[in-house]
């Protein structure tokens, strides 16, 4: 892979355009203390010496902050964990894997099933200690392809929602198919079907309770342009 710089440290330009996106949704920026295609570091034993891996400072940050940090990591697609001095010899640190990264080191692409497994990616196999952040393990093309937005194709009064669960008008208008819904699934369920299903309600309802929206299960204009899956 082509190899670049993020934040003065060697990555590949995938990882760094991903890093770089996580920065944006951060609000903040994100300081590398160790990049890619690194092997100097004995304590991160080889999980720096291929592309797609980063640390990040912390210093300075609050917890909600740090947590921020990793929720906006793992957005984009990265497997990250903030990383504490008591388990390793390092400083506290934020530990980021790019999902899917043909680059990475052999250590490197264990960690990524390890987040898949719910776990924390270090040698002790502990818990994922971010698991409450409900968020998907995906790709950063999984994450471009559901933030790409999509023309609304349908009149108003018209929602896309699961029909075996609504009634009367709400299920006449309901549309439980199509590309939106596609980006709907694979925004909440890292999944790339485009049937509206009541697991989908349920995440939606979720999604809609977390952002203080009408809790309805259906996707609407307004719930569609807040998710970013229309325009």
């Amino acid at each position: 892979m082509a190899v670049t710089t993020f934040g003065g440290k060697r990555t590949d330009t995938r990882t760094a355009a991903q890093a770089g996106e996580a920065q944006r949704l951060f609000g903040r920026t994100l300081t590398v203390t160790q990049g890619s295609y690194n092997t100097s570091v004995g304590a991160s034993a080889g999980t720096h010496s291929g592309g797609g891996a980063l640390d990040f400072s912390v210093s300075g940050l609050t917890a909600s902050q740090i947590t921020h940090m990793v929720a906006c990591l793992r957005t984009v697609g990265f497997a990250a964990w903030h990383r504490l001095p008591s388990q390793g010899p390092w400083a506290a640190h934020v530990h980021a894997v790019s999902v899917g990264c043909r680059d990475l080191a052999p250590i490197a692409a264990r960690q990524v099933e390890a987040l898949r497994n719910g776990r924390d990616g270090l040698a002790s196999n502990g818990p994922d200690p971010h698991a409450a952040l409900g968020l998907p393990v995906r790709t950063w093309e999984q994450y471009l392809a559901a933030k790409a937005p999509l023309p609304w194709p349908l009149p108003w009064g018209r929602f896309y929602g699961h029909r075996a669960g609504l009634r009367g008008w709400a299920r006449l208008r309901a549309v439980p198919s199509g590309p939106i819904v596609r980006r709907v699934n694979q925004l909440l369920l890292n999944s790339s079907s485009s049937e509206f299903t009541a697991t989908t309600a349920a995440a939606v309802r979720s999604w809609q309770a977390k952002r203080s929206l009408p809790i309805t299960g259906w996707v609407d204009r307004r719930t569609a342009r807040r998710m970013g899956v229309c325009r």
